[in-house]
């Protein structure tokens, strides 16, 4: 149990009457539980060891921290039903819909304590605000309470009128369920390997086919939801961001037409994948209107607008526009909230950080480069998308600093990768611009010499489009840029040589 995450999410969202204590006397115990709460959310506690040091002056397996510790996770469960979603920020959608699921928990209380007159009027209030957003398994649930209650009246007629709306949503739930089902079933096949990812795509168009099919019976918001996250999905594995881009047009028109529905909420979404679009597309004009237009859509606390963030960044990296790329990290580093995203979201972000240091060294605060390159890609499977990168802005410094042994070590990890992955991927770019980089390391970085030897693998690499942003080794500065630089560095160096002989 992950004791930070709770305290995040108690933190961002709870009432500020929310009591932490865990219970309303002051006891030595009850200021010990609020201490550890205070001192893991305001970052005066590192971490869980660090908290039992200073307040018991022992370690996390010690009886004591554990019993407090678990006083704490009630306490924050607890909070868990008293989340404020009457914040501005949070969509309709949300606090409708957190509303809604609280209502059916006080009927099932007042049922169960015999006051039916309130239970009913509730629940009729609860349908008016779930009809409205179409919750499906709420309108489900709702409907199933009113039949039930009504067998009681011995009113047959408007018993099976309510039990007609039941079946009804009985038949919307089952295609809303099927089709996350393709959602979720799509997910797992598309990151449990890349050979399985290529042989899955035949399957893959077959799902799209199914839940277009389904979305067209039913039509609800969700159902257009999960159609569009499915074929996000199904676009960049097959890398066609053309009808991606296209996707994302449509579905913004889709819930233009309807201001509550289940769409207005997953703006950033849509976002999100429409700048994945353009990056591959190389429309970076179009993606700098874009991320004008999106910015409004996504709130500095959220995992959505640290990602749309990356993609930002990329854009700014790709276009040259490094000023407003240091600006774009500046503003994620010192975001409150970037400390509690996950160890893989950080350590992106430090490559990004290797990358920016490359073309602006003297960005302050400045980059310690040195412990960036003292750490070898291990070709963690989680980071795949992020191994070739880091390799690739590994050899831009080392070769700027002249240390060739550590460039050796990174050839040779670049030639196992490419045989274990890079060559299986089917990323054609990516393939011909670390073959450019051995052609450089095999001509002993001689600027003539490579540019004689390297003009077969460039006109590959101009010739390539390139993959899935989403599924694939991240592109971060263009290869034809990092290329370019590339040249220059060695044509300096060859420059340097001819001057000291």
């Amino acid at each position: 149990m992950d004791l930070q995450q709770l305290i995040n999410i108690i933190g961002k969202k709870g009432k500020r009457n929310a009591v932490i204590l865990s219970s309303q006397n002051a006891k030595s115990d009850d200021l010990r539980v609020h201490d550890l709460y205070t001192g893991l959310k305001t970052a005066q506690y590192k971490d869980e060891r660090h908290a039992a040091q200073k307040i018991f002056n022992t370690d996390t397996a010690d009886k004591n921290y554990i019993k407090l510790r678990s006083k704490l996770k009630d306490a924050l469960f607890h909070n868990l039903f008293f989340l404020n979603y009457d914040n501005e920020k949070h969509p309709q959608f949300s606090q409708v819909e957190y509303e809604v699921r609280k209502n059916l928990l006080q009927i099932k209380i007042l049922l169960r304590e015999g006051d039916k007159e309130n239970a009913e009027w509730l629940l009729m209030r609860t349908i008016k605000l779930a009809e409205k957003f179409h919750f499906t398994s709420e309108l489900l649930e709702s409907y199933t309470l009113w039949r039930n209650q009504i067998s009681y009246s011995g009113n047959l007629s408007k018993f099976e009128t309510v039990n007609n709306m039941v079946m009804r949503y009985e038949k919307i739930s089952v295609a809303e369920k099927r089709a996350e089902y393709l959602l979720y079933a799509s997910m797992c096949n598309i990151l449990k390997s890349l050979v399985n990812k290529r042989r899955f795509v035949t399957k893959f168009k077959t799902w799209v086919k199914e839940i277009e099919d389904l979305r067209k019976k039913y039509n609800t918001p969700n159902l257009l939801l999960t159609e569009f996250r499915l074929k996000s999905n199904y676009y960049a594995l097959s890398s066609d961001f053309e009808s991606l881009l296209k996707l994302c047009n449509e579905t913004e028109k889709s819930y233009s037409k309807d201001s509550n529905s289940v769409l207005q909420t997953k703006r950033s979404e849509i976002a999100l994948n429409k700048i994945i679009a353009c990056l591959n597309l190389k429309e970076f004009e179009e993606g700098k209107k874009h991320v004008k237009k999106s910015l409004k859509y996504f709130n500095k606390d959220n995992n959505n607008w640290f990602t749309f963030m990356e993609n930002y960044f990329i854009l700014c990296m790709r276009t040259g526009n490094f000023n407003k790329a240091g600006e774009v990290l500046d503003e994620v580093k010192t975001n409150v909230f970037f400390r509690i995203q996950s160890e893989l979201a950080r350590e992106r972000w430090y490559i990004y950080q290797g990358y920016f240091a490359f073309v602006r060294p003297d960005h302050k605060p400045k980059f310690q480069i040195q412990s960036f390159l003292g750490k070898v890609p291990e070709f963690n499977k989680n980071m795949f998308g992020y191994n070739a990168a880091t390799l690739i802005i590994h050899f831009f410094h080392l070769l700027k600093e002249n240390d060739f042994e550590e460039l050796h070590i990174r050839m040779d990890e670049m030639k196992k990768y490419i045989g274990k992955q890079i060559s299986r991927s089917g990323n054609e770019r990516l393939q011909s611009f670390l073959r450019l980089l051995q052609v450089a390391h095999q001509t002993g970085f001689n600027y003539k010499v490579t540019v004689e030897k390297s003009q077969n693998y460039l006109k590959k690499l101009k010739r390539f489009k390139g993959r899935a942003e989403a599924f694939e080794e991240l592109e971060i500065m263009q290869y034809e840029d990092l290329w370019q630089i590339l040249l220059q560095l060695l044509k300096e160096r060859s420059r340097n040589y001819l001057r000291i002989n």
